[in-house]
């Protein structure tokens, strides 16, 4: 592997958080906490939890901050589940060369660290519609402790990645899954997607006490069949990696101020997005 840009995710060491801590949340399908990790659960039935950045992290490695999930509130609805998904651009994954004889093989490796041990699930896709998955199942040893995990799978032959800016090749951690998001078999190959396979493997119910928590750091996607060092950046380039997709800024820092007439501001992106974004103005 090369010495440097090996590490394909954006942000691993969770250091950018643009967006802030999320306490009390119960909508997900979106990105509390640190930038580019999606968080996705069954919304108002997944119970309560602040998700954000934790100074809890594996001893030595040089990391700062993990990607916290803490129940603050539990649910028992049937279909409730939690996971971490991050996506890839398509025009950033051809390098994987799917849909060849040639697929690359990739190893996922990461610090996870819960309340609870035993099997929670790592899945891969490949968001070409109709998506094709792969699935395996991972175990937390001990609870409470900082473990390191590296997942290696094999390349798609058979199904290419969409060249664009839309979603290709994602992965997703799942650690706590029920119902409808369990009910499938998962398959260690590369085979047609159903969202019943996502969370079979796991065995953990991290919804019943507001003790739980689970936390990751050190996430890095790479080329290869092992997991090298993790491959630490300069925070300002993680920043202008992630401002691709979420920026944020004051007007008056942006274009100064303007009183007793109507203007027109111009709001001049720092880093051009990946589309055209939606806004909100505070």
């Amino acid at each position: 592997n090369p010495l440097t840009n090996r590490r394909l995710n954006y942000n691993g060491a969770m250091l950018v958080n643009q967006r802030g801590n999320s306490t009390g949340a119960t909508q997900f399908f979106k990105v509390h906490g640190p930038d580019r990790y999606y968080s996705q659960g069954e919304n108002s039935n997944n119970g309560t939890w602040n998700i954000g950045q934790s100074t809890d992290v594996p001893d030595g490695y040089g990391f700062k901050y993990s990607l916290d999930y803490s129940c603050t509130a539990t649910s028992s609805n049937a279909n409730r589940y939690l996971m971490t998904v991050y996506r890839m651009e398509g025009v950033d994954c051809q390098a994987l060369n799917y849909g060849t004889a040639n697929a690359k093989t990739v190893t996922l490796s990461f610090w996870i660290k819960c309340s609870k041990a035993g099997n929670f699930q790592v899945n891969f896709e490949n968001e070409q519609n109709p998506d094709a998955g792969y699935q395996t199942q991972q175990t937390i040893s001990n609870a409470g402790q900082w473990e390191k995990k590296v997942v290696t799978i094999p390349g798609d032959t058979t199904k290419a990645l969409t060249f664009g800016t839309q979603k290709a090749f994602c992965f997703d951690i799942v650690y706590s899954a029920f119902g409808s998001y369990a009910s499938g078999t998962p398959t260690a190959a590369w085979s047609a997607l159903s969202n019943t396979q996502r969370g079979a493997h796991c065995n953990m119910d991290l919804f019943d006490s507001t003790s739980n928590y689970v936390r990751i750091a050190g996430v890095q996607l790479e080329i290869g069949d092992h997991a090298t060092d993790f491959e630490h950046l300069p925070y300002q380039v993680e920043l202008q990696r992630c401002k691709r997709y979420y920026q944020t800024a004051a007007y008056t820092t942006m274009m100064g101020s303007l009183a007793g007439q109507v203007g027109t501001p111009k709001i001049l992106f720092e880093v051009e997005m990946r589309a055209i974004p939606s806004s909100v103005t505070t």
